[in-house]
């Protein structure tokens, strides 16, 4: 299972970066691997092609269709409240607490966020940033 956060989703949308090639061929590697979220997914991808690509709403609905979305539960909340990294922001602990909940089910965490990233591997999850140098 991969974790894919909404700077990854978003780089599937926009074709302007070079990473989105990399992620589809991430995945299509992986065997079509069961992608998993946060609730929190829908409203960040939605207003980020909103801000820079808005005929691509359509696509970000399409993808977010494909992927299971955990909601934030008092659970995910109290863990991202707790995470002892000072520099994660507070949606980035959403993101962080929610892959915690299914760390025994997850292959990798899939993310261009430096600092969601960083406090990941510190807590030994997996993560990816395909065509990331």
């Amino acid at each position: 299972m991969i974790y894919i956060d909404t700077s990854a989703l978003l780089k599937l949308v926009k074709t302007d970066e070079v990473e989105g090639p990399a992620v589809r061929d991430y995945m299509a590697e992986s065997g079509d691997p069961r992608l998993v979220s946060s609730t929190l997914l829908c409203v960040e991808a939605r207003r980020g092609i909103l801000r820079g690509r808005p005929d691509g709403l359509p696509k970000i609905d399409l993808l977010l269709a494909d992927v299971a979305q955990i909601e934030i539960s008092d659970a995910v909340i109290e863990s991202a409240s707790r995470l002892p990294d000072p520099l994660l922001r507070s949606l980035d602990a959403i993101h962080l607490a929610t892959a915690l909940l299914v760390r025994d089910e997850l292959d990798v965490l899939l993310s261009y966020d430096e600092r969601l990233v960083a406090a990941a591997k510190a807590l030994d999850i997996p993560t990816a940033s395909p065509a990331r140098s």
